[in-house]
């Protein structure tokens, strides 16, 4: 079976800059049109329903709000091994965490041989549409690393 090669966008646009990696899939797909070896794809808060996307694929970008502690707005970029698979901060004890979505990959011995984290410290997290100014100033530099990785990755060879 051929492995999916997949950029997954994943947050809640109704709660600002949370929505960071599915409003980065706008731009990216506006720079790199149709693509035949990639899918550009939108796991809004789908949590443990994403699991199969990640299991599936061997290589897999992932756009979101990243919350580490640094100033709003800095960029965050995480290689597979350095993204951290244990629960962050829940809204509900109903929700999983995609650390966790990762995480169940892992023990199931199906995670992506190549897997990049890409996003930036939110700087807005209150209830609203649209990303803050400040999230707004870095998406080029979060479509620019991520274009980087997949021309890395040899799965887009276009200038954009």
């Amino acid at each position: 079976m051929t492995k999916r090669k997949i950029v997954l966008g994943i947050g809640n646009t109704l709660n600002t800059d949370e929505g960071l990696g599915v409003h980065a899939l706008d731009e990216l797909r506006a720079r790199l049109g149709e693509q035949d070896q990639l899918e550009i794809l939108d796991g809004g808060t789908l949590g443990l329903n994403l699991l199969s996307l990640v299991e599936e694929a061997s290589h897999l970008v992932v756009l979101d709000a990243v919350n580490v502690g640094k100033p709003p707005g800095t960029v965050v970029e995480l290689k597979k091994d350095d993204i951290p698979l244990f629960r962050g901060i829940k809204m509900s004890d109903h929700q999983i965490t995609f650390q966790e979505v990762l995480g169940l990959a892992k023990i199931r011995d199906k995670f992506p041989e190549n897997l990049h984290l890409i996003g930036a410290q939110p700087a807005d997290l209150s209830i609203g549409v649209g990303l803050s100014p400040t999230i707004e100033a870095v998406m080029p530099e979060i479509i620019e690393r991520t274009m980087s990785i997949l021309k890395a990755w040899n799965i887009i060879t276009i200038e954009g």
